[in-house]
């Protein structure tokens, strides 16, 4: 209530008096010590008093809020104006009443005092109350309303998702009893005990029942609160073997266990994996384990994280003590190289790698051996280095074998510098790689200029070859093939003869370059020149004299001729002209080789032909009556062979005309010459006519040309068979 004016009548105060004396709304009136000092009937009322002569502030206001009404007196008090405030309190007759209290500061005569004033807002409240009521009722019955429609969509998505995903999902009531399934369960039954699921189907009948129990005995442990977690086999139908693993939860409704789900995976090809994983992690042990090479990992203390077989014995040998994991590194190394091994450390765990050739003594060879020890950092995702890996092979062989690489390089550097043969290899752009010392000298003699590693091959080799040379070298670099060439070249305004081998250079079967040998043949061609110079004089003096020789004889057989002529005596005829025929023999041989251009070997298969013809024209032979028939290879035979084969035939062939035909009858003689599987010659002269009387051995005969088949068989190292089956038939067989 305001403040009434200071300077009003009386008349005016008495109204207002009356006024708040008799205003339904109850209006108390305490001096800053809080004692009522007005108080309208209606306050009165309310407080249940008749007067205010003993009235005390607990009338108006129950106790337990006296702390509040001092807290509010204080303030304003202090000058605030304070905001209305609602309690909760009891009338005289325990009524629960809400009463909204509004305090200020006034003056009352003349002095400073607090108005409060006391409305009842319990209805009101009431009907806030039944309002918000029947809001919060129809706001509950949307919100139920939409949480049915968002349970059903949801229920519809988790259905939707729990078909969608490749695990099995299904849930049993508390008799195993099939209360929700997923597709994939579904899927999952029809492929391994082809049947089809039903909302209440046991779980039980739907599988095997060594299965059931196990499903049994996590079903039990699920309805007693617990998660169970197992990992399984199954068999289909077909004999086919899967693994799973399965999760029981129990399944509460207001905090009740209804039943329990099953969540299953088929993890046949994680359990495959992993068993390969497995087995590779052995393997990889097993490498590691059965290698020669030291293979240890630290962390970034040092501490050793694991070490292979070769590292323990080595570390067990050092300090007599076994090396395991969380042991100081260090400690198993000397006091010489921690410092080393501390910088090489200290550089990997930065996140460098490093390489290092270590040399130390061997606690197991007992000498010093040389490693190639590779540092590299462990690192994390993140890229941070947590430790390293360590591994050092031992390359003591290695260093020894290019040492001895080293040092055959410097003896063959030195030969060919030293070699009297111009030495130079070329890349594929035909720069020179490599050159000996010969090379040099050649190229500043003729050229005036210093050859040097990557100058172009041909700056040194004349313009006119550039095309030819040219074309060798492709030719060597696409097909890979040697080829050795015969070339002159200026040597000191001189030109010299070079015999030049090109051979390519390969790397990995791909030519990389060409080797070049060049040596100066030129004494070599001049001596060749020389050599064929006199073989052709020699050709001409050797042909003159199987020429001469072959005249002598001829002149020696004419001689016989005539003398015949002066003859009576018919055995003395046929005695020389046997005579003549053999000497004829030999001057077909000193002919053949006076004709021919090779005077290591006669063709003696044409030779045999020529010579069984000439004796048909020497016996007079009716050759209507007796055929010649041949069988001949192309043989060559030297001289040495050729004429003691040539009067075998000879004799053998004169005997036929003289005794298996004697009696004019018809007939052939069968020359043949064969080269036999073992290398030997073989040499046939057969006829069918009359045949050697079997009183006759023709190794022990008193006939001239019998003895002479012998002894010439003899001469050659061969040997003589007869066959007088059908006829007579000679074979003389021997190494040509």
């Amino acid at each position: 209530m305001k403040q009434p004016p200071k300077k009003t009548n009386n008349s005016e105060n008495a109204a207002c008096r009356n006024i708040v004396e008799n205003m339904p709304i109850p209006l108390v009136v305490v001096d800053m010590k809080g004692t009522p000092i007005f108080a309208n009937q209606a306050a009165l009322k309310f407080a249940g008093i008749k007067n205010l002569d003993k009235a005390n502030i607990y009338d108006f206001v129950e106790a337990r809020f006296l702390k509040k009404v001092l807290d509010r007196k204080n303030s304003i008090k202090s000058g605030q104006k304070l905001p209305p405030v609602k309690i909760d309190t009891h009338d005289k007759k325990n009524n629960q009443r809400t009463i909204e209290i509004h305090t200020q500061a006034i003056e009352h005569e003349g002095k400073k005092a607090m108005q409060v004033i006391f409305i009842d807002v319990t209805n009101h409240k009431l009907l806030q109350e039944q309002k918000i009521k029947t809001q919060l009722e129809k706001e509950k019955n949307q919100a139920l309303k939409r949480k049915q429609e968002e349970i059903e969509t949801k229920h519809g998505h988790l259905e939707a998702v729990l078909n969608s995903t490749e695990d099995t999902v299904f849930v049993m009531d508390k008799k195993c009893c099939l209360i929700e399934v997923n597709e994939a369960f579904r899927n999952d039954i029809r492929r391994s005990r082809q049947k089809e699921v039903q909302t209440g189907d046991s779980i039980l009948k739907l599988l095997p029942k060594e299965q059931g129990k196990k499903i049994q005995k996590s079903f039990k442990k699920a309805l007693q609160g617990e998660s169970v977690f197992v990992s399984d086999s199954l068999i289909t139908i077909k004999g086919q073997k899967y693994m799973y693993e399965a999760q029981y939860r129990p399944v509460r409704v207001e905090g009740k266990i209804i039943g329990v789900a099953v969540f299953s995976k088929n993890v046949t090809e994680k359990e495959t994996s992993k068993q390969e994983l497995l087995n590779k992690e052995t393997q990889l042990s097993t490498i590691i384990n059965t290698t020669n090479d030291i293979i240890f990992s630290v962390n970034r203390n040092c501490e050793v994280i694991q070490s292979n077989i070769v590292m323990q014995e080595i570390a067990l040998l050092r300090s007599g003590k076994e090396m395991l994991p969380g042991m100081n590194f260090l400690d198993f190394v000397s006091k010489e190289k921690r410092t080393q091994l501390k910088e090489t450390y200290t550089q990997v765990l930065s996140g460098q790698a490093v390489t290092a050739i270590e040399t130390y003594i061997h606690p197991k060879y007992k000498d010093n051996r040389i490693y190639e020890a590779n540092y590299n950092p462990i690192t994390n995702p993140d890229g941070s280095v947590v430790g390293m890996s360590v591994f050092a092979r031992d390359i003591t062989e290695q260093k020894k074998n290019e040492e001895k690489i080293k040092h055959v390089q410097l003896q063959l550097a030195s030969i060919i510098n030293n070699s009297t043969d111009v030495v130079v290899s070329i890349d594929k752009n035909y720069r020179i790689v490599q050159f000996n010392t010969l090379l040099y000298q050649v190229v500043e003699g003729n050229y005036k200029f210093q050859v040097q590693v990557g100058d172009s091959i041909f700056r040194i080799i004349e313009p006119n070859l550039h095309s030819d040379i040219k074309n060798i070298y492709d030719l060597i670099f696409a097909k890979g093939i040697s080829k050795i060439t015969v070339e002159m070249f200026p040597v000191n305004s001189v030109m010299r003869y070079y015999e030049t081998n090109y051979n390519p250079i390969k790397e990995n079967d791909e030519v990389i370059g060409i080797a070049i040998f060049s040596r100066d043949i030129t004494q070599k061609i001049m001596a060749e020149k020389e050599l064929k110079e006199a073989l052709k004089e020699k050709e001409v003096l050797l042909k003159e004299v199987h020429h001469r020789v072959k005249n002598n004889l001829q002149v020696i057989s004419s001689i016989l001729n005539l003398q015949t002529s002066y003859l009576k005596d018919k055995s003395t005829v046929n005695l020389l002209k046997e005579c003549q025929n053999r000497i004829k023999t030999m001057s077909f041989i000193h002919e053949s080789l006076y004709q021919t251009k090779d005077f290591s070997q006669i063709n003696f298969s044409e030779y045999i032909t020529l010579l069984v013809k000439n004796l048909f024209y020497s016996y007079d032979a009716n050759q209507q009556k007796i055929k010649a028939n041949f069988d001949i290879d192309s043989i060559f035979l030297n001289l040495d062979t050729s004429i003691p084969c040539g009067l075998i035939i000879n004799e053998l062939v004169s005997n036929a005309f003289k005794y298996a035909f004697a009696d004019g009858k018809e007939g052939f003689i069968f020359v043949q010459l064969k080269k036999m599987k073992n290398g030997k010659i073989s040499m046939i002269v057969a006829d069918n006519g009359k045949g050697i009387p079997d009183t006759v051995d023709f190794k022990n005969t008193e006939s001239l040309g019998l003895q002479l088949v012998n002894i010439l068989t003899q001469q050659i190292n061969g040997e003589v068979t007869l066959n007088k089956t059908n006829g007579t038939k000679f074979e003389i067989t021997f190494n040509p």
